[in-house]
């Protein structure tokens, strides 16, 4: 009964709702999927497991090392400094999630195929996966974009506005996903449940886009310079990763017909050679580990 645990409460059951709307996203997707065929639903899962991992491994951890720099920042009124906190957070989703997004597009079928393809899951589950992978990889930056522009709300105790976009998120998905995938159902398109892939990936960008849009609004982010350039390099590093990808899928050939253990090298090899190449090509480009600490 303390007031101050009432007003933990108070503020942390908004904070569940809006920091679990990919989760809501997903079941509303779920349920959709239990009207097409019988293995929609584990293909999604399965797609769902891939997109996650880049989201826990480094969105997560970027809000988290964010939120107290941008709560301290708030305490002491510095608004340009709490500003530049959240202009170095975005950078780093940006410098991660894109190549995240263009690397799972581009070995989506070699990852799928390595990991999964055993037993009862064939080469056609493999295909079927790889799609809704690719569709649903289109809103990893901005899935990791939430995570770092959520504790810009939080760290001012404002939970009912996330909240409130979180809601209005749910809404767009399933117009999304009615809107997709009716069409693809009743025409009998075996690739029906990409279209719900697709609609939680619009949905995610429209969260980041509307959170971005209300702190803009508030005066609480003024993007600093700089941004073009960098958006620039990403993209030249990304392309030049994509190549050296699309050259290593060509040499090795149809992934699905190698066995279990060339198929688990061969990834290794790749990951290990486009991660390599990109981050040669930023290194090229002038970026140094001193740059990724401005907090």
């Amino acid at each position: 009964k303390h007031e101050g645990v009432r007003r933990v409460f108070k503020l942390m059951l908004p904070t569940i709702f809006s920091s679990s709307v990919a989760q809501l996203n997903l079941l509303v997707g779920t349920v959709f999927a239990s009207l097409l065929v019988v293995n929609a639903q584990s293909w999604l899962y399965y797609s769902d497991r891939l997109t996650e991992f880049p989201l826990g491994l480094f969105g997560v951890a970027i809000g988290t090392v964010i939120l107290p720099h941008l709560s301290r920042q708030h305490a002491n009124e510095d608004k340009k400094g709490y500003s530049h906190a959240l202009d170095w957070g975005l950078k780093m989703v940006f410098l991660i999630g894109i190549p995240s997004a263009v690397g799972l597009v581009v070995l989506v079928e070699p990852l799928c195929a390595s990991l999964f393809q055993y037993g009862k899951f064939d080469m056609a589950d493999t295909r079927m996966v790889a799609a809704a992978v690719a569709a649903m990889s289109i809103g990893i930056p901005a899935f990791m974009l939430s995570k770092v522009l959520l504790p810009a709300f939080y760290s001012r105790h404002d939970t009912k506005t996330p909240m409130k976009i979180a809601i209005y998120t749910v809404f767009v998905n399933v117009v999304l996903i009615v809107s997709l995938v009716t069409p693809m159902w009743y025409y009998k398109m075996p690739m029906a449940h990409v279209g719900i892939a697709l609609a939680t990936a619009l949905a995610g960008i429209f969260n980041a886009a509307a959170l971005s849009w209300y702190l803009k609004k508030e005066g609480v982010y003024h993007p600093e310079p700089g941004w073009r350039v960098w958006m620039i390099k990403i993209i030249a590093a990304c392309v030049l990763m994509t190549l050296c990808l699309l050259a290593i899928r060509w040499y090795v050939g149809d992934w699905r017909l190698l066995a279990g253990f060339w198929r688990l090298v061969w990834l290794f090899v790749a990951v290990g050679a486009g991660a390599a190449v990109y981050l040669a090509s930023h290194w090229i480009f002038g970026l140094r580990l001193s740059h990724l600490r401005e907090v």
